[in-house]
């Protein structure tokens, strides 16, 4: 048992989940107090004395998976004979009344003869368990079930049709993960968990790339990022008390404290801070980098607090201030649904454009960049091969205080193709790769 802990912690320290001596100490612990067989216990043992942050908590599932998953119950040897025999045609229907009537053992015993018959497993054959849970998945046809269902039983009122919906949708994710799961229990079964680990290895939500990232891992980092939002927040309303008044002026202070022998009745504090500095952002908000330009402005929304006025401004081959909307707009995936929907943003055909954007931007605006204000510029840098005119950054550049450039493409990938981030970079104070959501946070918790 300790050794099955001991390799399991390895592995979550490889895919960057911490996990101390200590931990792992208070881990076997826990362990001896339950029974090692019943899955969800360890789960929750395990995960209790392991993971310390929320957001990696899929990682660590996807872990367990590994390591645990073969001690779950299998499935009656003969109840699985049953669909085993069935055609196609049959174990389809067999399917299909299983998710109307949200039957999970029968559901269980289906995906494991679908793992079966549709996956083509080999042993030891070095394929990843992606491909085989989409030859299971694209054979079973779940949406195509789901839609046969929603024909043979009619909904009553809208209503109705939602409740049904909602519960299909939760059925039909319990079939995927089974299916992944009993995938995965096959592979580690054949070559063992630290073999099929390097194959499935999961990135915690930190660092999951903006620019690839799935449809599934944005909505996880939309999860993450809402309470990094508010910590932030929280942070930087802090610091913005303390410096209302200044630090501890301890001179003066051990001064005034003569008159009442040397006790410190009154303190004394430095004049406070310079005022606070005013943030320019210009945002490429066009598909390849529409994502990270959300999390983007979303954080820098909960910094608005520490700078004496935010102005913001979006671009794709045009630039259109959007201070008001993201101002007004109630929540930030609804700012940014705005923004996008604006037809001005596109002025030629709809593909980035630095160069015309900053054209636009010093000619219409420059009034908004003054030596107290700070420019930061959201985007890759790719111009379709245009014009850069890295003279109107140069202009941006003398009238600012400073000027940041947030690029969400990996460095290794800066100045190749249409890349023009090295005639920009000279007018900029830093050029910083961002990623994923770790290298955004740094950069925020650092600008100030």
């Amino acid at each position: 048992m300790i050794d099955t802990i001991s390799r399991f912690a390895d592995e979550l320290r490889r895919v960057e989940i911490p996990v101390s001596l200590a931990e792992l100490t208070d881990a076997v612990e826990a362990v001896r107090s339950i029974d090692f067989a019943e899955r969800d216990d360890l789960r929750v043992a395990l995960r209790a004395t392991m993971v310390k942050r929320s957001e990696h908590l899929d990682a660590f599932d996807v872990v367990f998976d590994l390591y645990f998953g073969d001690i779950r119950a299998a499935p009656a040897a003969g109840k699985t004979v049953v669909f085993h025999t069935l055609t196609d045609d049959e174990l389809a229907a067999s399917l299909r009344d299983a998710l109307a009537a949200d039957n999970r053992p029968v559901l269980r015993r289906i995906a494991d003869a679908a793992v079966d018959r549709y996956a083509e497993m080999e042993p030891g054959r070095p394929v990843a368990g992606r491909a085989y849970l989409f030859r299971v998945l694209r054979s079973l046809d779940l949406e195509g079930l789901v839609a046969d269902i929603g024909v043979t039983q009619p909904a009553r009122s809208p209503l109705d049709r939602r409740l049904r919906r909602d519960r299909l949708d939760a059925t039909v994710a319990y079939v995927e993960s089974t299916v992944e799961l009993e995938i995965r229990r096959r592979l580690v079964a054949d070559r063992g968990a630290g073999a099929v680990a390097k194959l499935v290895r999961p990135p915690l939500q930190d660092a999951i790339g903006f620019m690839n990232a799935s449809s599934a891992e944005i909505v996880a980092m939309r999860r993450a990022i809402t309470p990094l939002v508010r910590t932030l927040g929280t942070r930087l309303a802090r610091r913005q008390r303390l410096r209302q008044r200044g630090p501890l002026d301890f001179r003066r202070t051990i001064r005034a404290s003569l008159s009442t022998g040397g006790t410190p009745e009154q303190l004394r504090f430095k004049p406070p801070a310079k005022p606070k500095p005013e943030l320019v952002v210009i945002a490429d908000v066009s598909g390849s980098v529409a994502t990270f330009a959300r999390f983007t402005l979303q954080l820098l929304y909960a910094m608005r607090l520490q700078f004496r006025k935010i102005r913001t401004f979006a671009f794709i081959d045009d630039l259109v201030e959007v201070t008001d909307v993201l101002v007004e707009s109630v929540t930030a995936e609804q700012a940014f649904a705005t923004i996008t929907a604006d037809p001005r943003l596109i002025w030629l055909d709809g593909r980035s454009d630095y160069g015309h954007a900053l054209e636009t931007f010093t000619n219409r605006y420059a009034s908004a960049v003054r030596s107290s204000t700070s420019v930061l510029i959201l985007g890759d840098g790719r111009n379709n091969y245009r014009s850069p005119q890295e003279e109107r950054l140069r202009l941006v550049a003398r009238r600012a205080a400073h000027v940041f450039w947030l690029n969400p493409e990996r460095q290794a990938n800066w100045n190749t193709g249409d890349s023009a981030i090295h005639h920009y970079a000279p007018h900029c104070d830093r050029v910083v790769e961002c990623a994923n959501l770790a290298q955004l946070r740094n950069f925020a918790d650092t600008l100030l």
